[in-house]
């Protein structure tokens, strides 16, 4: 339960403040999306219509309020299983719905990756995009350009690929700390614990905005004196961890949440205090559910297109940053190939850190 129920959150708060696909797809469709609509208030529009934008915002986050009321709800519970020292793992046969769910997982999974990342490829090793696919128009021009030729492009995948799992790791260690602070606090009792609910929302708070919108923020506040941020790293790292501190606090809730408190309980009889019950009990408890969120902010941060729009140079450039900068100029084979490319490594790490996950904490330790 706390995992489904953190799932759906995710998924609501993901799809409010949600940019680009509203934007390219939802628009050549004539759809008005909320999150586009917040945009065009605040930046295509002079001057900028902030107190319009403003109550956007306001209809954005009640949708998202009312889903983390149900969520601290199904948390809050105690009909749901957790991890405690009585716990004995059975597994479940699933009969003869485990064929239904494999068609349904496989065919799930080629529609909506291999189909698409397919075609990507097939764009990429063409020397024109046409319909017409005959191996006489096969080349390898557009990857040599995006691995070898193009300077931006390689330090954009670096930048990316580091920033994605440095900061997604950075992430994930705070949004642990906070949600075990919530916890401590809420079981102090109601005066308390209201003070950790805040600090729960606090987390889940940036996610009610559009990541652009903050990212124009952010470039307001933090690149002109007395911080002169503009162009740099750090910007982007900042804007990064506001951006998706609510998805790594909604993954490290989930996994805290099942662990049972008889195992810390027992711990704390055992004389460990809280540091080290949280090192040799839950952290090793809740290492799978914490790595599975690394690589969900991993993916994110190394995918993010909003924030890298405006925050982003080509002295610091990374991934989003490029994919709008080859879209403007058209090049659709060089944009297939380096979008390609960029799946290709996004999902070598992110198999990495499943293998990782299923590793257990204490052969690290």
């Amino acid at each position: 339960a706390p995992a489904i129920a953190g799932s759906a959150f995710l998924v609501i708060v993901m799809g409010f403040g949600l940019y680009s696909i509203p934007l390219i797809i939802g628009g050549r469709a004539g759809i008005d999306i909320l999150s586009v609509r917040l945009v065009r208030l605040m930046n295509f529009q002079y001057p900028p219509q902030l107190e319009s934008a403003l109550v956007v915002g306001v209809i954005m986050s009640l949708p998202i309020l009312v889903a983390w009321y149900l969520q601290q709800r199904v948390l809050g519970g105690s009909r749901f299983a957790t991890i405690s020292g009585r716990s004995h793992p059975q597994r479940i046969e699933l009969g003869a719905g485990r064929i239904i769910a494999r068609v349904v997982l496989i065919g799930y999974l080629l529609i909506t990756s291999l189909l698409p990342l397919g075609a990507l490829l097939l764009v990429a090793f063409q020397t024109f995009w046409t319909p017409a696919i005959t191996p006489t128009g096969f080349t390898l021009d557009h990857i040599m350009r995006v691995l070898v030729q193009s300077p931006v492009a390689g330090a954009a995948l670096r930048t990316s690929l580091a920033l994605g799992l440095i900061v997604g790791a950075a992430t994930m260690v705070l949004a642990v700390l906070m949600t075990l602070v919530s916890r401590r606090l809420t079981q102090l009792g109601p005066r308390v614990g209201a003070l950790g609910r805040f600090i729960d929302g606090v987390t889940k708070l940036p996610v009610a905005f559009s990541n652009i919108v903050i990212a124009l923020g952010f470039l307001v506040a933090f690149s002109g004196p007395p911080f002169y941020l503009n162009g740099t790293v750090l910007i982007l790292v900042l804007c990064y961890f506001v951006l998706y501190i609510p998805h790594a606090s909604i993954a490290a809730g989930s996994a805290l949440s099942q662990v049972g408190k008889d195992v810390e309980e027992a711990s704390a009889v055992s004389g460990a205090g809280e540091g080290r019950t949280f090192l040799r009990v839950l952290l090793p408890l809740m290492w799978p559910g914490l790595v599975t969120g690394w690589a969900l902010v991993f993916v994110l941060i190394a995918g993010d297109l909003e924030a890298a729009v405006l925050l982003a140079t080509t002295k610091t450039p990374v991934i989003g940053f490029v994919i709008v900068d080859i879209w403007e100029y058209g090049t659709y084979g060089a944009l297939a190939a380096f979008v390609g490319v960029v799946t290709v490594l996004k999902g070598l790490v992110v198999i990495a850190l499943i293998f990782l996950s299923r590793q257990r904490f204490r052969r690290f330790t």
